[in-house]
């Protein structure tokens, strides 16, 4: 966790120039206006954001029935947290050890995060719900193994 704050406050820190787009504009309330278009505007390999966003509702209650997030590539909108729903992150390879994947919860709610079969997140037991923070901000969870994440 202490890692991916890290990184997001380099990427505040050394931005030198910034411009308004839709990308920066989807991102903000969760983000703030500069802090969005750094985020969009960095040329980092390493941050996937995309222009366009994905919704994807929160389902069922377990790892088997929790809505399935697809893909890394683009910043998803989590719908309907509220405690009881949840998501089922990506599946992620040795290719993906590094990444950064950005989910933004557009509900007052808490949104339940499970990882793929046997996955961890934040060193918990293999398959256990991330129970992200209340409130309406951005999930930044950090790929470090295969099937094994950091999220905050």
């Amino acid at each position: 966790m202490k890692k991916i704050l890290a990184i997001l406050t380099i990427l505040i820190v050394t931005a030198s120039v910034a411009k308004a787009d839709s990308c920066s504009a989807s991102l903000v309330p969760a983000f703030v206006g500069q802090q969005a278009v750094i985020l969009c505007d960095r040329g980092l390999r390493k941050i996937q954001i995309q222009t366009s966003f994905e919704t994807v509702a929160g389902t069922g209650t377990n790892q088997a029935t929790a809505a399935p997030i697809s893909v890394l590539s683009a910043v998803k909108r989590l719908t309907g947290a509220n405690g009881t729903v949840a998501w089922l992150l990506p599946v992620v390879t040795a290719n993906d050890i590094g990444n950064i994947f950005t989910m933004l919860n557009t509900t007052a709610g808490v949104a339940n995060l499970f990882p793929q079969t046997g996955g961890t997140i934040n060193g918990a037991a293999a398959d256990a719900v991330f129970a992200a923070l209340t409130g309406i901000k951005p999930i930044i969870c950090y790929v470090t193994a295969a099937a094994t994440w950091i999220c905050a």
